[in-house]
């Protein structure tokens, strides 16, 4: 099945990024946090790495465009999720509809935090993000890993 995705807000307050280059071709096989894209934006060059495990479908943007987040980015074929277009009766739907419905609830976290999260062996899946759009920060790893709970909340004090 094809799976859209969107240039991810790749910084603070960023609205769009340059494309200095692509890392993979139409065609190819990637890994989910594989990184498929260079992105340049006034912050900083960073990494855009694959949400998902599947193969390059379409790259819908040339090098030195400039992207603006939320944008449709590039196109993967996801394994396993084929059967959603397949009409094999109901059963086979309801595999489709549960892989859905999964995918939408995909873990957001950027490289850093995913990278964090293996060195203190927190399960990304576990724990729910407090930063914008639900992303998961260094935080929420740190109290999972430390208290076996996430937070949900943003740490304040009010003294």
């Amino acid at each position: 099945m094809a799976r859209e995705f969107t240039l991810p807000d790749v910084g603070e307050g960023v609205a769009e990024g340059e494309l200095v280059r692509w890392l993979v071709d139409e065609g190819d096989t990637v890994t989910e946090d594989q990184p498929v894209a260079e992105v340049e934006t006034d912050k900083a060059q960073v990494e855009v790495p694959a949400p998902v495990d599947g193969t390059v479908q379409e790259l819908h943007w040339a090098e030195g465009d400039v992207v603006p987040v939320g944008d449709l980015f590039v196109t993967f074929d996801v394994d396993g999720e084929a059967s959603a277009t397949a009409d094999d009766g109901d059963e086979s739907g309801d595999e489709a509809a549960s892989a859905t419905s999964e995918a939408s609830g995909r873990t957001f976290a950027p490289p850093s935090v995913r990278t964090l999260a293996r060195e203190l062996g927190v399960d990304l899946d576990s724990v729910e993000g407090s930063g914008p759009s639900g992303r998961i920060t260094d935080g929420d790893v740190r109290a999972a890993a430390e208290g076996g709970e996430d937070t949900t909340e943003p740490a304040t004090e009010s003294t």
